[in-house]
């Protein structure tokens, strides 16, 4: 269940992010409802050293999407890894936006809030998903009753 939830806040982060990239490089106003992302666009947080944040973080949704499609239980770390460590950024430039910009990008804080919840939903497939411990003790040779002493 937490897979299907996944799914869908990575195809919400991912549009948004994709969009922003797109208004970027195609050079246009981005549509929102207040006056927020304009100013948030055009800070320097949401193009340090020329390259859009956005893409960063549509780049991030992509491969938290192929981790949750591949469904490894090995790659499962590497997918609760990618996705606090884009929490961070996230919570990061949310406070960016309120303390020091004073704006509100709607499309940023999609993508934000997207990623947050992905962590949140990647620490608890880590924790409840687990396969027992003992799943590969004798299922391979078929031995039942065998302790490791």
């Amino acid at each position: 269940m937490t897979r299907i939830a996944a799914a869908a806040v990575v195809a919400l982060g991912l549009g948004a992010s994709s969009y922003l990239t797109y208004v970027h490089y195609a050079g246009g106003r981005v549509a929102c409802p207040t006056s927020g992302c304009e100013r948030v666009q055009e800070s320097f947080y949401a193009t340090p050293h020329g390259v859009p944040i956005s893409l960063a973080g549509a780049l991030l949704f992509l491969a938290l999407g192929a981790l949750l499609f591949l469904g490894r239980q090995r790659l499962r770390l590497l997918e609760t890894g990618a996705a606090l460590g884009g929490a961070i950024v996230a919570v990061y430039l949310i406070g960016v936006q309120l303390l020091s910009l004073h704006a509100i990008c709607l499309w940023c804080l999609t993508s934000d809030v997207a990623l947050v919840i992905l962590a949140s939903l990647a620490v608890v497939r880590l924790i409840v998903e687990r396969p027992p411990a003992h799943a590969g003790a004798g299922a391979a040779t078929g031995v039942r009753g065998v302790s490791k002493r």
